[in-house]
């Protein structure tokens, strides 16, 4: 077992790479599940798991083919392999989340996912193309979020975001040409929201759309924008310069244009038929996911094979990428990798009584002797009655402090808001005997430890929940 290094939440100064936040955790899951649990075939719920992941990943600044990024290997949010990240570092690029005006990049990186997702599974690299799906999506699912689509008064997705070739309507002149169609991007120097001037002549943000441009007032907006962090505009320097803010905590408090969340300025904002304008993001998120989904399996359909082994439905679909003895996939179990938290297939409420048959005789690597770099320390299901914070070095308190470290776990996801992830563990070991569920949420299983990234292996059980 070794130590994971904390991870700090930052307000960072202007001159520091962006800083950019999304739909809360729930919101992107939420929306990508239900997409994807509605597709015919529908994912299964491992394959769902690792393009969930893939999607949070992208909160983290992890790109695709760089640091932090393997080849066909799934991205696993830093909250999930350890217990010790009370926060997290929320990085990455602006056009990854469609921040600071950049429509042109944004739709380029989903052009490129697009044609990769569908690649990735004829090679028959399923992991790899699950893991862009779901980095795709997150870039999707934003661009409804942080942008002023929903504002402009549009109903339909836009599709021109990741077609091929399609034309994205732009600026002749940098501070912006007056309205000749139904839509356009923002000029580089064109004033997109409100603002006062001081003695000084500075202008300052108010924060507020301008109706019939970039906000729907006596007749459609037509200027497409999206939110900036921190400074007024993308350079600190320029003061003659009035762009729209992102809002929200880490952009110092300030409100913005975001719709993250029902309950910011934007998102509160409502329709006349009393619609938010969170709700209309959401909704439209969710339409543009499907729609990008579809386009996947669509390019597909003619490679069954492909198609099965996307959505996890191949019979040898299997999670335990690094077994410690012989590993025989069972379809009817779940593979609970000692590496990460496992979704168990089932959302519980508090008092379900739920079986876990386990399989008894499998193992997992924990840590080891001396930290790093000594013997691997082997756990069954039962765990590691052996070892303690007295005789191991670099002890950290598992998940559960009176249970044998490597035991076999359950965790449930409480269903909440915000970046904070609240769960509630409890015994399985071999499952000798039906568990009454603590909380209400989603059931995930993994082992008792603290650090999961040093770990491998996996247990199998069957999960049931009895009447």
């Amino acid at each position: 077992m070794r130590r994971a290094a904390r991870v700090l939440f930052l307000l960072l100064a202007p001159q520091i790479a962006p800083l950019s936040v999304a739909f809360v955790v729930g919101i992107h899951k939420s929306i990508t599940h239900a997409v994807l649990s509605g597709m015919s075939p529908p994912f299964n719920a491992l394959a769902m798991g690792e393009v969930e992941d893939a999607n949070f990943c992208v909160d983290l600044g992890i790109e695709l083919f760089s640091d932090g990024d393997e080849m066909d290997k799934p991205c696993v949010p830093a909250w999930k392999v350890s217990y010790q990240m009370a926060d997290v570092q929320i990085f990455g690029p602006p056009e990854n989340h469609f921040d600071d005006e950049e429509f042109l990049k944004g739709a380029a990186r989903l052009r490129t996912l697009k044609v990769r997702v569908v690649e990735y599974a004829q090679r028959g690299q399923f992991i790899e193309s699950r893991k862009v799906l779901g980095m795709a999506l997150h870039t999707i699912q934003d661009f409804y979020a942080h942008s002023n689509w929903v504002e402009l008064g549009s109903r339909d997705i836009l599709a021109a975001l990741d077609t091929v070739d399609a034309p994205i309507p732009q600026s002749r002149s940098a501070v912006g040409d007056p309205r000749s169609g139904s839509w356009r991007l923002a000029g580089p120097k064109e004033d997109v929201c409100k603002y006062s001037v001081n003695l000084l002549g500075v202008k300052t943000p108010t924060e507020a759309l301008i109706p019939g441009k970039t906000m729907a007032g006596a007749q459609p907006g037509y200027v497409l924008t999206s939110g900036y962090y921190l400074t007024p505009g993308p350079r600190p320097v320029d003061i003659k310069l009035v762009k729209c803010r992102h809002g929200s905590a880490p952009d110092l408090g300030v409100d913005g244009i975001n719709k993250d969340t029902k309950s910011t300025q934007h998102g509160e904002m409502t329709f006349p038929d009393e619609r938010t304008f969170f709700q209309e993001a959401q909704r439209l998120a969710a339409l543009h996911t499907r729609a990008f989904v579809q386009y996947v399996f669509d390019k597909l359909k003619d490679n069954q094979a492909a198609l099965a082994g996307l959505t996890g439905t191949e019979p040898t679909d299997c999670y335990c990428s690094h077994p410690v003895t012989e590993h025989i996939h069972d379809p009817g179990r779940v593979d609970v990798n000692a590496e990460k938290w496992n979704y168990a297939g089932l959302t519980v409420k508090a008092g379900d009584v739920i079986k876990f048959d386990v399989n008894p005789k499998g193992e997992i690597v924990w840590g080891r002797t001396y930290s790093l770099f000594g013997e691997e320390l082997v756990a069954r299901p039962q765990g590691d009655a052996s070892a303690s914070s007295q005789n191991h070095v670099g002890w950290i308190t598992p998940p559960l402090p009176k249970y044998p470290v490597g035991m076999l776990i359950g965790l449930v996801l409480l269903q909440g808001t915000g970046t904070e992830v609240q769960t509630v563990p409890f015994a399985v070991g071999l499952g000798l005997s039906p568990v009454k569920m603590p909380a209400s949420g989603e059931l995930y299983l993994t082992v008792n430890d603290a650090v999961l990234s040093n770990n491998r292996g996996c247990f199998q059980t069957r999960v049931t929940r009895l009447p």
